[in-house]
């Protein structure tokens, strides 16, 4: 039985050290208590056990097997009566080892399976550089491409540059040429017959019809204005002559048009000046109002309506105008008249067709422009400017006051963030209404407001677009700016300018705008609203009875009317017949 046991110790020893031959042991010795109950023992060698041979003093196998795992000095005395616990302790001790070596190797295995888990990591760590590093290369390549190509574009541009200055520069030696050369002519002459006598002269046999250089005439006088004030614009006109030689003799031209209509005369047919750049009085009309309302009652399929100005169309300079009541617009001219403004509250006007910017020089196409505070070529130093924001959303359904423009404002911009169903709405100091008032919902139009023009634009019926007010200035009144309710509130943004060091303080006269002229001709009438006001409130007259009191009244439009002539047809007295043919009844 112990035989057996040491066997196996020993081939297990073997296992965990690989095979490999078996090393002396060269651990100390255990130290166990001397004494009556453990009397020490010798351990016995093993090449004595693997011979099979017994001790020199006669002690038995259990015992120096046991001595052989404590350890102990082989002079120790053994107890024969103690041999039996002697076997059971070794029996303990060996299973004990057992247990401690499935332990050890347990902990090998853990300790593989961790390096091959790091081995793991590690190999991940390799592979996700190296895809890293992959897409770095790429992105580098594509920069490059991207660098590549926006070279080889900025080399197309420059060609391109290039081509068009020599094309320019042929173009003007060609010009030069045709302003400082004759026309050519060229002249086949005829053989001539010789005589010994008499010799005949050169005569032309034919001319090569080849067409001489083009020229403008000179210009012609300007025209009518376009408008009686607020800027028109006068045109003069010329035209271009082509020369040709036809069947004529060499000092002889004619001047005449060339077949296909077309010409080689370079520069514009058409010049442009403006005219009348006086404001026009308060209360005028509208010019683009003026000329929708040309079509007033006019048959439009079927039907007759009167014309608005419509200002959302994408090019500003066509008449596009909006029936009342309906919502659509219509084209009905593919240019306004020259001097309309292409956009409300702006300085460009439409001329030939487009827009032109029009310089506060009056001047077109120039580039003084005027800044915020109504200065022309000024820096905006005048004048600082108010930005707010009506964001409030809890509402009663109608109007619902915002904010107040003071007198003075300029450069008025209120404007919707959203489109709503809600309704912007001006009225005076005094409840008065001057837009939207009394739930009577105006069209888009240009408006006389407070000294001023006020464009108010919201879209025709069924268009999702956010409604606005513009307005050039100054105003001579305060201003409340209400919003009609109905719907949730999404916003309303407004800015204007106020002039730097000019406040109010006291009382003072609000002045409204004038109202349109009672005649066309022949001495009209004009009112205004002129009330007291202090702190954006009106008051009763008589507290601003130290101020002189302004004008509220005025004549307008005195140039008397053009004569006419009413001619009136007088018919004899004739005796009555009617018109209706005779009936034929048949009796039965």
């Amino acid at each position: 039985m112990i035989k057996t046991q040491l066997s196996v110790h020993q081939n297990k020893e073997r296992k965990q050290r690989g095979g490999r031959k078996r090393e002396p042991d060269r651990r100390l010795p255990v130290r166990t208590p001397l004494g009556p109950s453990a009397p020490s023992r010798t351990a016995l060698p093993s090449s004595a056990q693997s011979r099979g041979e017994k001790p020199a003093d006669g002690r038995t196998a259990a015992a120096a097997a046991a001595r052989f795992f404590r350890q102990e000095p082989q002079n120790s005395v053994s107890n024969p009566a103690e041999e039996g616990g002697e076997e059971e302790g070794g029996a303990e001790e060996e299973g004990g080892r057992r247990r401690g070596g499935r332990r050890r190797g347990g902990r090998r295995r853990g300790g593989r399976r961790r390096r091959r888990k790091e081995e793991e990591k590690e190999e991940k760590r390799k592979e996700e550089k190296k895809k890293e590093k992959k897409r770095k290369e790429k992105r580098k390549e594509e920069k490059e491409e991207k660098k590549k190509e926006k070279k080889r574009k900025e080399k197309k541009k420059e060609e391109k540059r290039k081509e068009e200055g020599q094309d320019e520069k042929m173009l003007l030696l060609l010009l030069t040429l045709q302003l400082l050369l004759p026309p050519v002519v060229l002249v086949t002459p005829k053989p001539f017959k010789s005589h010994f006598v008499t010799r005949q002269r050169f005569k032309t046999q034919s001319f090569q019809q080849i067409p001489s250089s083009d020229y403008w005439d000179s210009w012609g006088p300007y025209g009518e204005c376009s408008r009686s004030c607020g800027s028109g614009v006068t045109t003069r006109t010329r035209r271009c002559i082509t020369s040709r030689l036809e069947d004529v003799l060499v000092s002889e031209t004619s001047a005449a048009s060339r077949a296909d209509g077309g010409h080689n005369c370079v520069g514009p047919d058409k010049s442009f000046r403006l005219c009348n750049i006086q404001e026009c009085p308060e209360g005028s009309s509208d010019f683009r109002e003026d000329q929708c309302s040309q079509f007033d009652g006019t048959d439009f399929q079927g039907k007759r309506y009167k014309w608005l100005p419509y200002y959302g169309a994408d090019n500003p300079c066509e008449l596009n105008c909006s029936p009342r009541g309906e919502n659509f617009f219509y084209r009905h001219r593919s240019a306004v008249a020259d001097g309309t403004p292409c956009r409300p509250g702006r300085r460009d006007i439409c001329v030939d067709g487009a827009c032109k910017r029009l310089g506060c020089d009056n001047m077109l196409e120039s580039s003084q422009q005027e800044d915020p505070c109504l200065q022309c070529g000024g820096a905006g130093q005048s004048c600082y400017r108010v930005h707010n924001s009506f964001s409030l959303q809890d509402l009663q359904t109608g109007y619902n006051q915002m904010f107040i423009i003071p007198v003075g404002a300029t450069t008025i911009s209120i404007r919707e963030t959203v489109a709503t169903r809600n309704y912007l709405a001006i009225k005076n100091l005094r409840g008065e209404y001057y837009l939207n008032g009394h739930w009577v919902i105006d069209f888009s139009r240009a408006t006389p407001i407070a000294g001023t023009t006020l464009y108010y634009q919201r879209g025709a019926e069924g268009d999702n677009i956010p409604e606005s007010i513009t307005g050039r200035g100054p105003t001579t009144e305060p201003l409340v700016v209400e919003l009609i309710s109905q719907e949730l509130n999404q916003g309303v943004e407004y800015d204007y300018y106020l002039p730097r060091g000019r406040s109010r303080e006291g009382y003072y006269w609000s002045l409204g705008s004038w109202s349109s002229c009672s005649s066309e001709c022949g001495s009209g009438y004009q009112s205004r609203l002129v009330f007291c006001t202090i702190d954006n409130e009106a008051y009763p007259d008589y507290l601003c009875a130290s101020l002189q009191r302004p004008q509220s009244n005025r004549t307008c439009n005195p140039h008397p009317c053009p004569q006419t002539r009413r001619m009136a047809y007088l018919y004899p007295p004739q005796l009555w017949k009617s018109s209706e043919r005779p009936r034929a009844y048949v009796l039965r």
